[in-house]
């Protein structure tokens, strides 16, 4: 698996392609510290007039970053281009290690949270999700399993907040109609 893991960043980082390394660049950068999957759920909060949609991301957001530190420092792997001449990042080197990856990790929660939110936008979410995670091999700065296990601790953190959410939102609710009851009676 190791060398299968650096044989595909060699190759995908000597790439370099004149439109493909720009638009990797920019899926990587929009997903630095989730901040596009922010953009959208304040996007999903306000048109659906849902604000625990927001409260929800920001938090699972700061829990998946926090999650991400913990495991980079419990597993420790380094990153591609440390110890490989053949891996050249087209960005500026990490120097945190490598394992997971922490963009693959928030693209996953934010997708799942906003696929079960907005089901007929599940698959574009997907896609921006796996994009995202790509571009981090595609620029040489994590190994493919990197991303994958990234990728499968974000899904299953995003799917236990996507079930939670609508809990908090009929429990807000029903507090609510409890206080204008009590209001309208007193």
């Amino acid at each position: 698996m190791q060398e299968l893991d650096r044989d595909v960043v060699e190759w995908l980082s000597s790439l370099h392609w004149p439109l493909v390394t720009p638009a990797m660049k920019g899926l990587t950068y929009a997903g630095a510290g989730g901040t596009i999957w922010i953009v959208i759920a304040l996007v999903v909060a306000f048109r659906g007039r849902r604000p625990l949609v927001l409260v929800a991301m920001v938090g699972m957001i700061i829990v998946t970053s926090r999650l991400d530190a913990v495991l980079k420092d419990a597993i420790g792997r380094a990153r591609p281009f440390i110890g490989d001449p053949g891996v050249h990042p087209s960005i500026a080197r990490p120097h945190d290690p490598s394992m997971p990856s922490g963009h693959a990790m928030n693209a996953f929660a934010g997708a799942v949270l906003l696929g079960s939110i907005v089901p007929r936008a599940r698959w574009a979410l997907l896609a921006l999700a796996c994009a995202i995670a790509l571009s981090r091999v595609y620029l040489g700065v994590h190994f493919p399993s990197d991303v994958l296990a990234g990728a499968a601790l974000g899904a299953a953190i995003g799917a236990v907040v996507g079930w939670l959410l609508p809990r908090a939102e009929d429990a807000l609710a029903a507090r609510r109609t409890r206080r204008g009851q009590s209001a309208s009676g007193a």
